[in-house]
């Protein structure tokens, strides 16, 4: 009997084959020297394993992704995206200043943060989904603690590093500020690092606009940062 799966290096990396059908889907991570492998079983899907890298992966994993032509599912984002929402979330942290964290999150971290977000509230988060595989998401986190500032919020946007500028990211927001429309929210923002004219531009495509610039506001990559905020009007309350 073969077994359930084989580890093949290729030069751009490993790849992971299965063999017959997984009945459900299998999270786990294992080893290989220093760098910890995340690998996604979907349901009934023979021959192949999805992978995802790990939040503590030290280099690189080739993560072959589906082509655009498929059918992209925008939802409600589940308790099963977790790992690879921290994945794309982490690729931002270690190579953009898109996001002022310095440090890559946890998959326990991001547990806490999925937990806040709800479909029927303010704070909602949205996964786009190709084939299985999670290409992206958008959502709504408090702007402020203070008890006055709850009808604002503030969005966020990531896609995966392979389907940037491909649309991805319009169709998040499209589905993200509809749903808003049935809420209480009354403001949106954004807080955008600088220069940055795509994420400026897809926001300004949503009625977004800008408000204020603060200079010098973070320190990343060995250079003070600034950010522009952007602001958007939802609904009267």
């Amino acid at each position: 009997m073969p077994p359930l799966c084989r580890i093949v290096a290729h030069a751009d990396g490993y790849r992971f084959y299965s063999h017959g059908n997984c009945l459900t889907t299998l999270y786990f991570i294992f080893t290989i020297g220093s760098i910890e492998i995340y690998l996604k079983l979907s349901q009934r899907k023979p021959l192949t394993m999805q992978t995802s890298i790990s939040p503590y992966a030290l280099s690189p994993i080739s993560h072959t992704i589906p082509p655009m032509e498929n059918s992209i599912l925008y939802r409600y984002a589940e308790p099963t995206d977790i790992p690879e929402l921290t994945s794309i979330y982490n690729h931002y942290i270690r190579h953009t200043t898109t996001t002022f964290d310095l440090e890559p999150v946890t998959i326990e971290n991001r547990q806490e943060w999925f937990n806040y977000h709800e479909p029927a509230g303010r704070y909602k988060l949205i996964s786009a989904v190709l084939d299985d595989t999670l290409i992206g998401y958008a959502c709504t986190s408090i702007f402020r603690e203070k008890a006055a500032y709850a009808t604002s919020v503030e969005s966020s946007i990531y896609t995966h590093p392979e389907y940037t500028d491909r649309g991805v990211g319009f169709k998040l927001y499209e589905k993200l500020f509809s749903l808003l429309e049935e809420t209480d929210v009354h403001r949106v923002y954004a807080c955008i690092t600088v220069p940055n004219s795509a994420s400026i531009n897809l926001h300004k495509k949503f009625q977004f606009r800008e408000v204020g610039l603060f200079t010098d506001a973070g320190f990343k990559f060995g250079k003070y940062r600034d950010i522009q905020w952007m602001e958007k009007q939802v609904g009267v309350i």
